[in-house]
């Protein structure tokens, strides 16, 4: 059923494994550079982040700094599921922020640690995401709250 339901978003289970396989482990070295899918992750900062969040409905934003490890590894997933998402019908975006450049996030959204991906629903908070990393684990989040609006 769930490979039903992907199918008719337009998201195949093979194709993102043959994605996943083919990136180069080097590109995780820099930041987003290099890292296929990055061209569907917005960037926010300070003077962005508050006309993005209005004007998407539902967004996941990931906080990172880019000398963080685990950011380091998330990285590749996010951006898969981004270009993945951006390809179908969900009604869904996701983020980033480069905590390093933009100090006051920290503050605004009470960051204590790298990465914090946050769900924002309308330009409000929800909640932190404390699922999986993987670009399905995100693509099944993200549809779930595209279910949840559908539902009201």
């Amino acid at each position: 059923m769930l490979r039903a339901f992907f199918g008719f978003f337009g998201l195949k289970e093979d194709m993102i494994e043959d994605m996943r396989r083919s990136r180069s482990t080097r590109a995780i070295a820099k930041d987003w550079d290099g890292i296929p899918g990055q061209e569907y992750v917005y960037k926010l900062s300070e003077g962005n982040y508050s006309n993005f969040l209005k004007s998407h409905e539902s967004a996941l934003v990931m906080f990172y700094a880019p000398w963080c490890g685990h950011c380091k590894v998330i990285k590749p997933e996010y951006a898969l599921a981004a270009m993945n998402l951006a390809r179908s019908s969900i009604p869904a975006a996701l983020a980033s922020c480069d905590c390093d450049e933009s100090p006051k996030m920290v503050e605004r959204f009470q960051l204590s640690g790298y990465p914090t991906v946050i769900h924002f629903r309308n330009g409000r908070p929800q909640g932190e995401y404390n699922q999986g990393r993987s670009a399905m684990d995100i693509i099944n989040f993200m549809t779930s709250q595209a279910r949840v609006r559908d539902e009201f």
